[in-house]
């Protein structure tokens, strides 16, 4: 039984904790809304392929959400990447989110 759920739908990602306690709290961050994404795996956790998945926005100078645990992080990041610039098309704004494979190539 986990105390955290994490619900990606047609408007965003939203990570809800303490589902199993007297206290909720719940994060939501629209696709529209993300400005970098990044994974973090230790070598345990590439090899069963599970991770975290840190996602930042405008509003914030960090990180606005963890996704802790998840399995395929990276396939994670690359459909959020996706719907996010999907949206980003959608309403005709050029503009590229850099993720930490951007940042290591140069």
């Amino acid at each position: 039984i986990y105390n955290v759920r994490y619900i990606a739908d047609s408007r965003g990602i939203e990570a809800q904790r303490g589902v199993l306690s007297f206290y909720l709290q719940t994060t939501r961050v629209r696709y529209e809304d993300v400005r970098s994404i990044e994974t973090d795996q230790t070598l345990i956790g590439r090899i069963i392929d599970v991770g975290m998945v840190d996602i930042g926005t405008a509003a914030t100078s960090g990180v606005e959400m963890t996704l802790g645990g998840v399995a395929a992080p990276k396939s994670i990041q690359e459909f959020i990447q996706n719907e996010r610039d999907r949206r980003i098309r959608v309403a005709g704004v050029p503009v590229r989110i850099r993720d930490q494979s951007d940042a290591s190539s140069g």
